[in-house]
Formats: C-alpha cells, sequence, structure tokens
C-alpha cells in the first residue's frame, strides 16, 4: 500500500477529531454531576371556577407529558393520570411520590461549562362539559408546595 500525501493528512486529521473526542468522553466522565429532585407524595386541590368566579360543576385534569398528548401515567396515586372533580368544582389529586431529573452539568475539555437543564416536564388539561378544554404547563416546584391553586374555564360558544 502506498502512502501519499493525501492519505497521510486525512489520517492526521481522523487521528485529531478522534483524539478531540476521546478527550471530550473523558472531561464529561471527570467533571458530571446530575441533580435530582424529589417530592414526597401529598396531596393537592384544584378549584375549577368560569369566568364569573362560579363553580364549574363536573371537571377533569388530564396530567400529560410536555407538548404532548400522551398520559403521565403512575402520577397520581391511583396509578392514572386522570382526576375528575364534583358538583362544586373541586378536584382532589393524590400525587406519587417521584424523583425526577432537574439537570447534568459538566465541563467540556475541563473548561467549558455545559448544563442541561430539564425541568419535570407535565401539563395539566382541565376539561368540563359545556366549557372550552384549557391546558396548562405544571412546574413542580411550585405547584405542588401549594395547597389550592384555582383555575379559570371559559364557557364554550
Amino acid at each position: 500500500m502506498r502512502v501519499t500525501k493525501r492519505t497521510g493528512k486525512l489520517g492526521i486529521v481522523l487521528f485529531a477529531v478522534i483524539v478531540v473526542l476521546v478527550l471530550a468522553g473523558i472531561s464529561y466522565s471527570t467533571t458530571s454531576r446530575i441533580t435530582h429532585a424529589s417530592w414526597a407524595s401529598g396531596e393537592w386541590i384544584l378549584l375549577v371556577r368560569d369566568e364569573e368566579g362560579r363553580a364549574v360543576p363536573n371537571p377533569t385534569v388530564d396530567v400529560l407529558l410536555r407538548g404532548s398528548e400522551d398520559l403521565a401515567l403512575d402520577f397520581l396515586q391511583n396509578g392514572k393520570a386522570r382526576a375528575a372533580g364534583d358538583e362544586n368544582g373541586r378536584i382532589v389529586c393524590k400525587y406519587a411520590s417521584f424523583s425526577e431529573t432537574v439537570y447534568t452539568r459538566w465541563r467540556l475539555f475541563w473548561i467549558v461549562p455545559i448544563t442541561n437543564k430539564g425541568h419535570p416536564s407535565f401539563d395539566l388539561r382541565f376539561s368540563a362539559p359545556g366549557y372550552e378544554t384549557k391546558r396548562i404547563p405544571m412546574f413542580l416546584e411550585i405547584s405542588l408546595h401549594q395547597r389550592e391553586s384555582t383555575i379559570t374555564l371559559s364557557k364554550r360558544e
């Protein structure tokens, strides 16, 4: 096999790329830190009201994975992702305890800081007969620590 200038340069470039990738992998494995957040099981009361402040009868709430229509199964203690309310617009959600990766932090080549943030990603979808469906993002670090939250639904036209 004859080595030409071109194949020699290509070999050097390929070797350099491999060295850079190996160093990036080693820097990740030696500097990465993963932060988890945990929530104890508890109870969350959702009061569903119309625009005039009156109770919306028989509302439901679905817990969805953020940005999708997929149900977040096992979020609630009953192993489901849906909770139903009563005639007074009161939904009692008993959520299960869980742990979630909040962010990963590391340094590329031991110098450049890189952070992959990821908060628990859930959306709540509220619905009731005669009312528009409403979807809101759920920020667990705020919402789960509030004992009660009020949600307003608009009448369907």
